[in-house]
């Protein structure tokens, strides 16, 4: 086999196991299973954060209300799901040169970081939007859509090259 073909053999390799969690991952969006409490704890959980930092906010299931009157409310793809879902695919499909054990480490390590991500990427948005310096939208549009899917690919770029 010519290095070329070896290269072309693993990127297809790597496209396989990547479409195949995605198949695990449309399932996941067809059978829409019900989050509702999860939401409600993530609500929660980062009205508490909010008050920490001196914000007047209160939670009611999955809505946050703002001292101000301003209501957000957490959905299911405010929990970072998908995020995580397209890490473990990179990190499941870039296997072959590690150690399960030290996958499953970095699959750990990187999840806690997109869940961390996520939280800063949702209070962020929120205090810019009362603040008033972005609209919601164009805040929403722009960390949402991009800011955790370049954290995915950061994170996963970075445990390749370790």
């Amino acid at each position: 086999m010519t290095p070329f073909q070896r290269r072309l053999y693993r990127t297809s390799v790597f496209l396989g196991k990547l479409l195949l969690v995605g198949a695990v991952f449309q399932s996941i969006i067809f059978l829409s299973p019900s989050t509702t409490q999860i939401q409600s704890f993530y609500a929660g959980f980062l009205t508490q954060i909010m008050n920490f930092f001196g914000a007047e906010a209160f939670n009611r299931g999955i809505d946050i209300y703002m001292g101000n009157g301003s209501i957000y409310r957490i959905v299911q793809d405010c929990l970072g799901w998908k995020s995580v879902m397209m890490f473990t695919g990179l990190t499941f499909a870039s296997h072959e040169e590690r150690s399960l054990g030290k996958s499953l480490k970095y699959l750990t390590t990187g999840t806690v970081m997109i869940q961390v991500g996520n939280v800063v990427r949702i209070l962020s948005t929120i205090y810019l939007a009362e603040s008033g310096v972005i609209s919601f939208e164009v805040i929403h549009g722009l960390f949402w859509t991009w800011g955790l899917a370049a954290l995915v690919l950061l994170i996963w770029m970075y445990q390749e090259r370790k």
